[in-house]
């Protein structure tokens, strides 16, 4: 699969996810969409490797993203997400990055008690009590700036 098609499937799965994750949290709020985006970046290159026979998504993730320069971001800066104070670029690729320590350090059953912590939490994150974050610093005391590392 050539670059350009590798990048239409990407973005189709990774709209796909997105729209998944907003509706089934959609009590996250736009404040979260760091969370949204990278789940979406995460499954979709989870997705490209397995179509793709790649060994890890790595091999994928070079392909998407040949970004020389990642603009390194502060947890403030991912949390808000304004594209017109950081680059979007590398606000999409770190929130990517940000699922994919999260599983390497923890294994793939923590996103599914992440998720499930969200959902368990809907009325105190309606009442502004909890984010998708503050749930996950719970589950792990891992902080959001020790996941922000780019490993490329």
């Amino acid at each position: 699969m050539d670059r350009t098609a590798m990048q239409v499937a990407f973005n189709y799965i990774g709209s796909t996810g997105f729209a998944v994750s907003k509706r089934s949290l959609s009590h996250l709020e736009d404040d979260q969409r760091w969370f949204h985006e990278g789940f979406a970046r995460y499954v979709g290159l989870d997705v490209l490797k397995d179509l793709l026979g790649a060994k890890d998504r790595e091999a994928v993730s070079e392909q998407l993203y040949p970004i020389k320069v990642i603009q390194s971001i502060s947890t403030s800066e991912l949390l808000s997400w304004n594209e017109e104070a950081v680059d979007g670029s590398s606000l999409r690729f770190i929130s990517y990055q940000v699922f994919r320590n999260v599983q390497e350090r923890h294994g793939d059953e923590i996103l599914a008690q992440w998720f499930q912590g969200i959902d368990d939490s809907f009325t105190n994150i309606v009442r502004g009590r909890k984010t998708a974050y503050s749930i996950f610093e719970e589950l792990t005391g891992d902080s959001l700036a020790e996941l922000l590392v780019v490993k490329h």
